[in-house]
């Protein structure tokens, strides 16, 4: 009989010492698990330091290229004339209201409507041009009609290229 209590209780400490083992196992992977997630929180806050700092650098940057006063609405008119003037090209410009369904979380907006005579070369070149200005601006549309497939003489002497604009302001 003492035998066969001496058999069961080695059978449990050896179960046990197994457990123990394991357990003591799982504490080492859960220390050092925490090692490596202790700097998780400083990490996180650094990270969101450095994307809302970019953030601000952003927006700032969009806050500069946006006119506030009347006379820096004028010196865009003044250039996008410049430009058409440098593409020698007549260039017709006329202050619009863009029927469109974007929200007004942007701010304000001032929209344009901008014809003149050319090809796709022309609307290429003007475009860039367009994009170089140091303004928020946004292309709502083009329009272009190559005169060589008409056959009506009265067309080509009009216009055949339209682009919407819309410029946004403080």
């Amino acid at each position: 009989m003492s035998a066969v209590l001496i058999l069961i209780s080695s059978f449990i400490v050896i179960i046990m010492g197994y457990s123990s083992s394991k357990i003591n196992h799982d504490i080492k992977f859960l220390n050092v698990f925490l090692e490596k997630t202790e700097n998780l929180q400083s990490n996180f806050e650094e990270s969101l330091k450095l994307y809302t700092e970019s953030t601000q650098v952003s927006i700032e940057h969009a806050n500069s290229i946006r006119p506030a006063e009347e006379s820096e609405y004028i010196n865009f008119i003044s250039e996008v004339e410049n430009i058409g003037i440098t593409l020698n090209s007549d260039l017709n410009l006329r202050s619009t209201e863009l029927e469109e369904s974007e929200n007004s979380t942007k701010g304000n907006t001032l929209d344009y409507e901008l014809t003149f005579y050319g090809d796709e070369t022309d609307i290429t070149t003007f475009l860039e041009e367009l994009e170089r200005l140091s303004y928020y601006i946004k292309v709502y549309s083009i329009e272009y009609y190559d005169l060589n497939y008409t056959e009506n003489e009265n067309l080509k002497l009009l216009p055949n290229i339209e682009i919407n604009i819309r410029l946004y302001v403080k």
